[in-house]
């Protein structure tokens, strides 16, 4: 018994002097920087922060215009491979009519 309290005392004598080092390095180096430069680091915490959000939301932007204009593209091609240039849309019919009317009436 008196071999395991040796034991948990040695260790706990190691973690206490570890973490008294380890605590004194912490405060010796907050004590070094003053408050403007805290907040220097802040605002560059921030910044990057922002400017890694920004390249995000305009990478993600970018990524869904190209799927758009995919899409589109996709869409004129079916239309091209369904039209027949000898029976054109009524639609088309109706514009070329206005603009003969159109031009006429010039």
């Amino acid at each position: 018994m008196n071999q395991v309290q040796n034991w948990i005392q040695n260790a706990l004598n190691t973690i206490g002097s570890w973490i008294t080092y380890l605590w004194a390095t912490v405060t010796a180096g907050t004590a070094l920087l003053s408050l403007q430069d805290y907040t220097f680091i802040i605002g560059t915490v921030v910044g990057a922060i922002f400017t890694i959000r920004t390249f995000r939301v305009n990478r993600a932007e970018k990524l869904a215009s190209i799927a758009d204009m995919q899409r589109r593209t996709d869409l004129y091609a079916e239309f091209l491979r369904n039209y027949d240039p000898a029976k054109p849309p009524a639609a088309i019919e109706i514009v070329h009519e206005a603009l003969k009317r159109a031009s006429n009436d010039a």
